[in-house]
C-alpha cells in the first residue's frame, strides 16, 4: 500500500510539473547593456552636427517578440489588436502597392497565409504601437518587472554594440549577409528569431528582418530621456530594416516614423527594461 501510494503520488507530481510547465510565462530573453557615452545617427548624412549622446544602464531583448510570446498574450487577455478592430493589415501587393488586407492580424505571416505551430520562433508582425505597449502592460503585470519599448537611443546604441563596441557597419558586421535577412538572402520571407549572427552585445537581427517600434514620438528633441516627457502622441518612431529592403538601407542609423494605430507584415518590436 505504501509503495502505490508513493508511486500515484510522485505521477500527481509529475502530471502537475507538466500541466506548469505548458502554461507558465515564457519571459523574453534580455541582454544587459552597460550605459556609456555614443554618437548617434549619421554625423555625415546630418552636415556633421555632434549627436553625442550619454545612457545609464539599462537591458534590451535578445531578439525580437515571437508568435509563442505574443501568442500568450492574446490567449490570456483576449486583446483585440488594431488589426482586429479595422479588419486587416496594409500589405505589400505583387504590383508593390500598399493596400489594406482583410483578416490579416498577428496570427498570419507576410505572405498572408495563417501562421503553423512550426513558425512559433518567427517575430510577430501586424502589431501597432499601441499593441505593443498593450503586450509590454501585460507582462509587466504578470512578471512584476517594468517592460517597455526602447527609446530610439537606446535601441540605436544596443544595435552598434554598446561599450563593446567595434564600430561595423551593420549591426555585428561589414558583411550584412552575416548579421541579416535582407532582399538579397531572405527569398522574399521573414525568418525565425536568432538565425543570423548577433552583434557584440550577443543581440539578433537589429540590421534586418522586421522593422521595430521605439518608445519615442517624431519629431524628438529630448534625448535621451525620451521616457521622462514624450509628449503627445501622433508618430512614432521605427527602427531597423526588413526582409524586403536593400542593404542601403540596413544601416544602423536608419530611421522613420509611423501612426501609433499602423500595422503591417514588415513591422514587430523587442523589449527594454530599465535599471
Amino acid at each position: 500500500m505504501f509503495m502505490k501510494t508513493t508511486v500515484f503520488s510522485f505521477s500527481l507530481l509529475m502530471a502537475m510539473s507538466m500541466i506548469y510547465s505548458c502554461n507558465r510565462l515564457s519571459e523574453p530573453e534580455m541582454i544587459f547593456v552597460k550605459g556609456g557615452t555614443f554618437i548617434m545617427g549619421d554625423p555625415e548624412k546630418q552636415g556633421g552636427d555632434d549627436n553625442s549622446l550619454t545612457l545609464g544602464d539599462y537591458s534590451i531583448g535578445k531578439y525580437e517578440v515571437t508568435i509563442a510570446q505574443f501568442r500568450k498574450f492574446i490567449e490570456e487577455t483576449n486583446y483585440q489588436t488594431d488589426a482586429d478592430k479595422l479588419g486587416g493589415s496594409h500589405f505589400v501587393m505583387a504590383d508593390q502597392s500598399w493596400e489594406l488586407k482583410s483578416g490579416l492580424n498577428w496570427s498570419y505571416d507576410e505572405a498572408g497565409n495563417r501562421r503553423t505551430s512550426s513558425e512559433d520562433n518567427h517575430p510577430v508582425i501586424y502589431v501597432s504601437w499601441n499593441d505593443a505597449l498593450a503586450y509590454c502592460e501585460w507582462l509587466s503585470g504578470a512578471t512584476g518587472k517594468s517592460y517597455r519599448l526602447p527609446t530610439e537611443a537606446e535601441w540605436e546604441y544596443a544595435a552598434r554594440g554598446g561599450a563593446a563596441s567595434k564600430g561595423y557597419k551593420y549591426s555585428g558586421s561589414d558583411t550584412l549577409s552575416n548579421v541579416a535577412w535582407y532582399r538579397d538572402n531572405s527569398e522574399s520571407k521573414i525568418h525565425p528569431v536568432g538565425a543570423k549572427r548577433p552583434n557584440e552585445l550577443g543581440i539578433y537581427d537589429m540590421s534586418g528582418n522586421i522593422i521595430e517600434w521605439c518608445n519615442d514620438n517624431y519629431p524628438v528633441d529630448n534625448y535621451p530621456n525620451s521616457l521622462e516627457n514624450p509628449g503627445p502622441r501622433s508618430l512614432s518612431i521605427v527602427r531597423s530594416n526588413d526582409w524586403n529592403c536593400e542593404a542601403r538601407h540596413c544601416r544602423m542609423s536608419e530611421r522613420s516614423y509611423c501612426d501609433p494605430n499602423y500595422h503591417s507584415h514588415i513591422l514587430g518590436f523587442r523589449l527594454a527594461l530599465s535599471h
